[in-house]
């Protein structure tokens, strides 16, 4: 919270100074409260304590209404759009994908089920793939996420106010949204998965065998 551009910074012992100069010092003190402290039960004891605060600021009310501002509202609304937009069109990729490369793989697979394979064997087999396939998906994204917030983050310095500078941001992931992302981007792909499946389900081996000649 100190700046070298707007001031010079001397770094002191505060008993001292107040001796030297012979007087009380106006001075801020930052205390981190824990979960579920009443910020107003902590100012009433300190005020006990013979200590009048001036200015008082509580972190949480300043969080509510920053959170309640157009220009945040706008933003994080935007992602969460793009986010949603980003999931559905790869759940899509994916879907086609998928559906293309089993309509080429079709004519092994009723091959493979004419010679005695059941077709609960292949839909075990598909199943190990896509499930391997989410798995990879769900780790790498929310690695290379994580990993590229803690990088990139602290880059993109954003203030109401030009030309006042402020300190790099200090990147924090919210795990418990985090969390619910990697629920929603999992239950696109086994839904997708499921849908292959179910095409997979109802192929008829002899009618695959019969059009084999295509591939």
């Amino acid at each position: 919270t100190m700046y070298e551009e707007k001031a010079p910074i001397a770094i002191t012992n505060l008993d001292y100074l107040q001796m030297q100069t012979g007087g009380m010092l106006p001075y801020g003190i930052w205390v981190r409260l824990k979960d579920g402290a009443d910020a107003e039960q902590v100012l009433e004891k300190v005020r006990r304590l013979q200590v009048a605060p001036q200015q008082v600021h509580i972190l949480q009310e300043l969080l509510a209404r920053d959170r309640n501002r157009l220009e945040r509202v706008g933003i994080f609304g935007m992602l969460s759009v793009c986010f949603l937009s980003g999931a559905l069109l790869s759940g899509l990729g994916l879907l086609v994908y998928s559906i293309i490369s089993m309509t080429r793989r079709s004519l092994g697979f009723a091959v493979l089920q004419a010679l005695g394979m059941r077709r609960a064997e292949v839909i075990r087999i598909v199943s190990v793939e896509y499930l391997v396939t989410v798995l990879y998906g769900l780790v790498a994204g929310t690695v290379l996420g994580i990993a590229a917030s803690r990088l990139y983050v602290p880059f993109f310095p954003i203030t109401d106010k030009p030309g006042v500078p402020i300190p790099p941001f200090v990147p924090y992931v919210d795990w418990e949204k985090a969390g619910w992302i990697v629920i929603a981007m999992g239950f696109t792909l086994i839904l997708v998965e499921a849908t292959v499946l179910w095409r997979l389900a109802r192929n008829r081996v002899f009618e695959i065998l019969r059009l084999g000649t295509r591939e």
